[in-house]
């Protein structure tokens, strides 16, 4: 498994997505990352790809901030 962080502008992020061929159904939705965290410590988010990524959040998203503050 990989996971990839990137800046995206996620405006209009919301709906369902995927290729009708192969009969996707992804939906995308988007919350704070507040909001996330409190999802995570509440046991709301399984999966563990999700699990993963918002704990590497936490833990880099200052760092990630001074970052993307310069570009």
């Amino acid at each position: 498994m990989y996971l990839f962080c990137g800046r995206i502008d996620a405006t209009d992020i919301g709906g369902i997505h995927g290729l009708a061929n192969e009969n996707e159904d992804i939906r995308a939705f988007a919350i704070s990352a507040e909001e996330a965290f409190i999802q995570l410590q509440e046991g709301k988010i399984k999966t563990s790809p999700a699990i993963i990524a918002l704990q590497w959040l936490q833990l880099n998203r200052e760092w990630l901030r001074q970052l993307w503050q310069t570009k």
